[in-house]
């Protein structure tokens, strides 16, 4: 090998380039001396490590509540309308029958006549006994009978009238007025009061007071061999 000498710097710098070179020459070596202790050449082994996939979150789901049903309606029947009770027809009232009517004279003060002038007046009650309402004409026929059943005074029609309902047990009075008796029969007791009732239902004749009560005879005032007489009485009243 030739050697060259240089200046200083390039002494050096060959010297250090053949320590670099001595260096790798003795890595090398001892390489080869490891392999060799071996006794055969070792292949690296590669090993693969699989990591599980990771798991990609899943969103929860959400549950929704189940909705608790709602009960259909029930219908209220619709009331029913309390039926108005029908009233019971009353029937109509009809005329009063003789029968059922009772005639009896008033007292007043213990009196039951009052006579003055040629007159005498009284007051007569009627009152009905039927088991119905029914109607008398404000204005009846009046008459005054003798004891023996005849008349002795006959009264005016009564003619056209208002209508009158008696209540079952209802009463009317009207005042009576007797006048002027002259050549009338014998007087027979008891006298009477009647009273003929408008639409032909009888004739009402009141109650004596007594089996000699000659009451109601007017005196007469007039010619005693001329019959004449007379009857009045007011229309009914309550």
């Amino acid at each position: 090998m030739t050697a060259f000498v240089g200046t200083d710097g390039v002494g050096r710098q060959g010297r250090a380039s053949r320590r670099g070179t001595a260096a790798f020459m003795a890595s090398i070596l001892l390489g080869a001396v490891v392999v060799g202790c071996t006794g055969s050449s070792v292949t690296p082994k590669t090993i693969y490590r699989t990591f599980p996939p990771t798991a990609t979150p899943i969103a929860s789901a959400t549950v929704a509540a189940t909705p608790t049903p709602t009960p259909p309606p029930t219908d209220t029947p619709a009331p029913k309308p309390t039926p108005t009770p029908k009233p019971t027809p009353v029937p109509a009232a009809g005329p009063c029958n003789a029968s059922v009517l009772a005639l009896t004279i008033k007292s007043s003060g213990g009196i039951y006549w009052q006579g003055g002038a040629g007159h005498a007046l009284a007051t007569f009650v009627l009152k009905n006994n039927g088991s119905v309402a029914c109607t008398i004409k404000a204005k009846n026929q009046p008459l005054f009978l003798n004891g023996n059943g005849s008349i002795l005074i006959l009264g005016a029609a009564a003619g056209t009238s208002s209508t009158i309902k008696l209540a079952v047990h209802g009463t009317v009075h009207a005042d009576v007025q007797t006048g002027n008796l002259c050549d009338a029969p014998v007087i027979v007791a008891p006298t009477k009061v009647a009273f003929m009732m408008g639409g032909g239902t009888g004739l009402v004749v009141a109650t004596a007071l007594s089996a000699s009560d000659k009451g109601g005879v007017p005196p007469c005032f007039g010619d005693p061999s001329v019959y004449s007489g007379s009857i009045d009485a007011q229309p009914w009243a309550p």
